[in-house]
């Protein structure tokens, strides 16, 4: 088994004094039922694929951990295929994986919904590079590109692949000159032009928002895809299975403020 990351953070919570929104006053009558439900300690310990624990899971830990401090938290990052295993093994007693809609002795529920996209740096120094990138219409036009991939394994490479099947790209005439473990790794060589990546929207939003990186369209080809629980057959003990459940009353309420 490929060793994981641990992931370990303190979180910093907004002043009591700030004003109160609507979505600040849903999340209080939320906080609340749970609130009364119990009080609960012990360690809440899963694993999670890398866009999930680095732009999508961290938000709801700070609520929870705010909610219920003496819980202490770990969160091992791993790809999606390791996750899977672990949870199959007892190794973790639950996970959060990427577009994997199915694995045997598993339960896998929908927790959110998520969007690849094809991005490019912004640099106008690389002018070979940029018209490239502007050269790009539709799917056939990606076995023109210098492409930078996640490591096999991957559940965004995996969901990837796996969309240009669909539409008659063929992955063993891409180009896989690049190939990084990390996300972040992939972003800043994106932005320094030395290739176009596929990414989560979610791990993304800073540098589109920044000007740093572009999406690039691809007329035929839309990646869209789920973060899923990974669940065992049998029943959650604590904490993990009150986790589970504050986190699906949250979602929309934290992606939203969030996004």
């Amino acid at each position: 088994m490929a060793k994981s990351r641990p992931l370990r953070s303190n979180y910093i919570c907004p002043s009591p004094r700030s004003p109160l929104t609507f979505g600040d006053l849903r999340l209080s009558r939320i906080e609340a039922s749970f609130e009364t439900e119990h009080h609960l300690s012990g360690k809440l310990r899963f694993g999670a694929s890398l866009t999930i624990a680095s732009h999508v899971i961290p938000s709801f830990l700070g609520e929870f951990s705010r909610l219920y401090p003496e819980v202490e938290i770990e969160l091992r990052v791993d790809n999606t295929e390791v996750v899977l295993e672990s949870v199959r093994e007892g190794f973790y007693p639950f996970g959060l994986v990427e577009g994997s809609p199915r694995a045997a002795g598993l339960r896998l529920e929908l927790f959110v919904e998520d969007e690849v996209v094809l991005v490019a740096g912004t640099n106008p120094t690389f002018r070979k590079y940029q018209k490239l990138a502007a050269s790009v219409a539709a799917a056939q036009d990606l076995y023109r590109l210098p492409l930078i991939w996640r490591e096999s394994g991957s559940g965004t490479r995996a969901v990837v692949e796996g969309a240009m099947r669909k539409v008659g790209v063929q992955a063993r005439r891409l180009a896989y000159q690049y190939v990084m473990a990390d996300i972040e790794a992939i972003k800043t060589a994106t932005i320094h032009c030395m290739g176009l990546a596929f990414l989560s929207r979610w791990s993304v939003k800073n540098e589109l928002a920044l000007g740093q990186l572009r999406v690039v369209g691809v007329s035929d080809l839309v990646v869209r895809r789920g973060f899923y629980w990974v669940l065992p057959s049998g029943a959650l003990g604590e904490p993990s299975d009150t986790f589970v459940r504050f986190c699906n009353g949250y979602r929309s309420q934290l992606i939203s403020s969030g996004s």
